[in-house]
């Protein structure tokens, strides 16, 4: 088993996303922008793992400025197979609730839109 990436939806319920070949990377979108970790990476079995920080990745950058390129492709692949995922569980979670209660939460977004009693 390779390491596992999951995240947890805003039900609080947590999605498996990925399993992580060996020799993978994760902890990009934190690294290269400097956003805060979204996902969690567990390893399931003893994992060597190497940190590389923003001021070794700001000298690996600058000696190969079109590294950032291909770091900017596979960021927008994985957060486009992220949001997929996520909006599946989301439709998973909503189905789920029973209709008199979707119909209850979607009267108070309407009253509370349109500033109703």
């Amino acid at each position: 088993m390779s390491p596992a990436v999951s995240k947890t939806d805003s039900a609080g319920r947590r999605k498996a996303l990925a399993q992580l070949p060996s020799g993978s990377f994760f902890g990009e979108m934190s690294l290269l922008t400097g956003e805060q970790r979204t996902a969690t990476v567990a390893a399931v079995v003893d994992t060597d793992v190497i940190v590389i920080d923003k001021l070794c990745m700001a000298g690996v950058l600058q000696s190969n400025p079109s590294m950032a390129q291909s770091f900017s492709e596979i960021l927008e692949r994985r957060m486009a197979d992220t949001s997929e995922k996520m909006a599946e569980l989301e439709k998973e979670t909503e189905a789920l609730v029973p209709d008199d209660e979707r119909r209850k939460r979607l009267l108070r977004r309407i009253r509370t839109f349109f500033h109703l009693k």
